[in-house]
């Protein structure tokens, strides 16, 4: 199990991660290296969180937005404050790690 001081790490990749402490849990968005990229926004409250990565690419800025709310807690996308809905695909997944 994670504790509050650890941080994710995959080589080649850049996490951006946020812990929620009183939940035990994590979110965490992983970018493949040397692509640029920031974190423009993070949202937690309630069972709701998400976190939103700009990536910087010579074609233009590209956001993906990271979402996770309790399997229990029915979710709305239009519940975030997504940069650009044009483009929009779902990945749902919860990762438990155990050790």
């Amino acid at each position: 199990m994670l504790t509050e001081n650890q941080r994710i790490f995959i080589r080649g990749f850049e996490a951006f991660q946020h812990d929620r402490k009183q939940l035990h849990t994590v979110i965490v968005t992983f970018v493949r290296n040397p692509i640029p990229a920031v974190e423009v926004q993070h949202y937690d409250k309630d069972d709701l969180e998400y976190q939103t990565v700009k990536l910087l690419l010579l074609a233009g800025d590209m956001y993906i937005t990271n979402t996770y709310s309790s399997p229990s807690t029915p979710l709305s996308l239009k519940s975030t404050n997504t940069h650009n809905t044009r483009d929009v695909s779902d990945c749902w997944g919860d990762v438990s790690a155990r050790s």
